[in-house]
């Protein structure tokens, strides 16, 4: 098992990873590559998981401003799910952004599943139960 930056060569593998109804837009599309590029760099922030020469998983995010860090999109193939790999990407992400002297993450969690629940809250995150979000297409 390999985590890494991502590359121009991942792309294809993070757009069909993407084709998950959670990760459907307002405006009615998936992350595809033309979306994606614009996260390639050596920063940390868009990390690929893989196994056997094939990608599996992917994390993207960004830092942003007054030290912190938003997570777009943190998605596993089916079968991989649940052997510790979530665990080892998102402590990843923690270490680049405690370099980066970020003091905290945000994410978005399109998937009203009990388990991812409670993976986000045991490592961490607690939930805005009064969160609503709101997106306007330009």
């Amino acid at each position: 098992m390999i985590i890494r930056n991502t590359t121009i060569n991942d792309l294809k593998d993070c757009e069909e990873l993407s084709k998950m109804p959670e990760l459907l837009w307002v405006w009615g599309w998936y992350y595809n590559i033309s979306f994606l590029k614009n996260y390639i760099s050596n920063d940390g922030y868009f990390l690929v998981l893989e196994e056997n020469n094939l990608v599996i998983w992917y994390l993207l995010s960004e830092k942003l401003k007054a030290g912190w860090v938003i997570i777009w999109s943190f998605w596993i193939k089916e079968e991989h799910r649940w052997k510790w790999l979530w665990t080892k990407l998102l402590k990843k992400l923690e270490e680049t952004a405690k370099k980066d002297e970020c003091k905290w993450i945000y994410l978005v969690w399109r998937a009203n599943k009990e388990n991812l629940k409670n993976f986000y809250l045991k490592n961490g995150f607690f939930a805005w139960e009064t969160n609503i979000e709101y997106a306007k297409n330009l």
